[in-house]
């Protein structure tokens, strides 16, 4: 994982610019994040537990991420 939005390298050729920076770590996470929005039809808790990893601790990030979003 690279950077502060963990961007796996293994995404390799999918990513639209170098991870290695601030900056291109976080295009390359709201790509990836778009992606799985579309993959999951607009399931905001199935992206995010995608995005973040499909075990019980992805799981418990993503309902961490909505629930943080629902107090901004």
């Amino acid at each position: 994982m690279i950077g502060a939005f963990g961007i796996s390298i293994k995404d390799g050729d999918l990513l639209p610019c170098s991870p290695y920076t601030f900056k291109g770590n976080a295009e390359c996470s709201a790509v990836r994040l778009r992606r799985n929005l579309n993959k999951y039809q607009g399931n905001y808790m199935k992206a995010l537990t995608a995005y973040k990893g499909i075990c019980k601790l992805g799981r418990e990030q993503a309902r961490d991420v909505l629930n943080h979003s629902k107090e901004l």
